[in-house]
């Protein structure tokens, strides 16, 4: 493992950076045997972690009574998995197929088709690739191949469960007695597989984005029929994955320390009020009840069958020193 932390202390200023560069080795791991349904475990398992961490600092005071604190972080890291076994050429594989690890890749990437659109007509296919049974209102998927068809070998790498960025900041105000803590936190780069979206109830039971599904000749572009025998419809694609990235306020507090002239009369030595709220407010454009990233499996993660919601949590109280 190769690491760099270095540390800065510029007056008021305070940075601090790490670099890395790991490789992770003897990783057990699941295989198949070739051309078999059997497989073992051994140590073949190699992946590189490399990445970044940064975080600036400020504090400052201004006149006697107000004091001010500026925070930021940021991290990157990408990951990549080494050996596998490739003498064998492995693939592991994680939820169905929906996930995938091979060599050369992020570890459990999401595996399947690339959606361009909705099949608007007949005349419409005959001009694009397809699958042999697809009719109008199906999803288009990319030929990546460029043989003319669609068909199992056009799948390939649309995302990961696993976000390459995070981000945090902190910000205090203290005026005389009063203070002020708000702690902000994110993630982007990673993708939310909607897997409760693959099953099929009554048509009662969709989801919203289900009514704009395709009717007629030009009604979506992007929602497939309403007919759940349609099976192409159902195949893992970028059609059911939804882009991770959120930030949130994850905890604001407002509080107030009485003078210490008011308190020594009652025996106290300190006393304190505080309002605080948990999660108070997330930016995302899931449509599920989280937008943070569902690991489960690190070989099989990011799958969202209906995660429990990120509770936001109101809280007061009283602090006494006596």
């Amino acid at each position: 493992m190769h690491c760099y932390h270095q540390i800065y202390l510029l007056g008021k200023l305070n940075v601090e950076f790490t670099w890395y560069d790991r490789t992770t080795t003897d990783i057990l791991t699941g295989v198949t045997l070739p051309n078999d349904s059997r497989s073992y475990f051994t140590n073949l398992g190699q992946i590189s972690n490399k990445g970044i961490e940064v975080s600036l600092g400020w504090n400052d005071k201004i006149g006697r009574d107000f004091t001010y604190g500026l925070s930021a972080n940021f991290s990157y890291n990408k990951n990549e998995v080494k050996s596998i076994g490739n003498n064998f050429n492995f693939t592991i594989i994680g939820n169905g197929g929906v996930n995938q690890t091979t060599t050369g890749q992020s570890i459990g990437y999401f595996y399947g088709y690339t959606q361009t659109g909705i099949y608007q007509s007949s005349s419409d296919m005959s001009k694009q690739a397809a699958f042999a049974n697809s009719l109008p209102g199906d999803i288009r998927y990319s030929d990546n191949n460029g043989d003319g068809i669609i068909s199992p070998a056009d799948r390939g790498y649309i995302g990961s469960p696993f976000p390459p960025y995070s981000f945090g900041g902190n910000f205090t105000l203290g005026y005389k007695g009063f203070d002020l803590d708000v702690d902000l936190q994110g993630m982007t780069g990673h993708k939310i597989y909607t897997q409760r979206r693959t099953a099929t109830f009554a048509v009662l039971n969709y989801e919203a984005n289900r009514l704009n599904a395709y009717s007629t000749a030009g009604t979506s572009n992007i929602e497939p029929i309403l007919d759940n025998t349609r099976g192409n419809n159902f195949l893992m694609s970028t059609y059911y994955l939804e882009p991770g990235d959120y930030f949130r306020i994850r905890n604001l507090q407002i509080g107030y320390s009485f003078q210490q002239k008011l308190l020594l009369k009652a025996g106290i030595k300190k006393a304190r009020i505080f309002l605080n709220g948990q999660n108070i407010k997330t930016w995302s454009k899931v449509t599920g009840y989280s937008p943070e990233p569902i690991i489960g499996s690190i070989l099989g993660g990011g799958a969202d069958n209906g995660s429990y919601p990120v509770p936001a949590v109101y809280s007061f109280g009283l602090n006494l020193t006596f």
